[in-house]
Formats: C-alpha cells, structure tokens, sequence
C-alpha cells in the first residue's frame, strides 16, 4: 500500500479508520472530525511530527496537544527550511543524510510521488 503524502480537508477523500492526524486551528472543542480542521494520513505526517515534536517537548502523539503562537511560527520557519530543502532536483540520497528521514520507508518506496507531494504539504 502507497502512503499518500495530502492534506485533506473537510473530510474529504477520508477513507474509513482512524489512522488519520487531526490538527485543529484554536483550542480543542471536545469534538473530533472538526470541519475547520485539516487531516493527514498518519504515516504522512511522520515527518512533520519530527519538526512539532522538536518544538514541543510535551508533544504525544496520542494526546491533544496545545501549541501557542510563537511555537507555531517556529515550526511554520523549520517547514519553510524543509521546503528548501525538497527542491526539485533532490535526490533519495540528499535526504536519507537528514535526520528527519531516518525512519520513513514509507516516504522512500515511492520517492518520485512523495517528494513532491510532501512539498505541497509544507507550502
């Protein structure tokens, strides 16, 4: 099975299970499945969780987890840099040397789809 490397939205494109990572603007509603929430496939957001787990040091990935302003913006500008990083011409190679990649075989097994569309993640 390919991970798919997306942000969806509203629910859409969501495929039963709950193998997904929410992530809500504002404080948790006590309500899961939000529509102003945007979601990814757990497996995809393995990378991104790497740069929020840098940031936040109570950061569970199976808890809620309340992040202020300013760790945002932190980890919006460790995104930015990711983007730059996933330029077009990178190689398997350039990226198995960051730490962040360490343990995403996933990502790997079908590089020419994952590279790409994990910088239209991070946009």
């Amino acid at each position: 099975m390919t991970t798919e490397f997306k942000i969806l939205r509203n629910l859409d494109g969501k495929q039963g299970g709950s193998d997904y990572i929410e992530i809500l603007p504002g404080e948790f509603k006590n309500n899961w499945w939000n529509p102003d929430s945007i979601f990814f496939s757990e497996e995809a957001f393995e990378i991104v969780e790497t740069i929020i787990a840098s940031r936040v040091p109570s950061y569970d990935h199976y808890e809620n987890t309340a992040i202020d302003r300013h760790t945002c913006w932190e980890i919006i500008r460790d995104l930015d840099r990711l983007v730059s990083v996933l330029s077009p011409t990178v190689t398997k190679a350039d990226l198995r040397r960051l730490p962040i990649f360490e343990r995403q075989s996933a990502f790997f097994e079908n590089f020419e789809e994952s590279a790409p569309a994990l910088r239209q993640i991070v946009l």
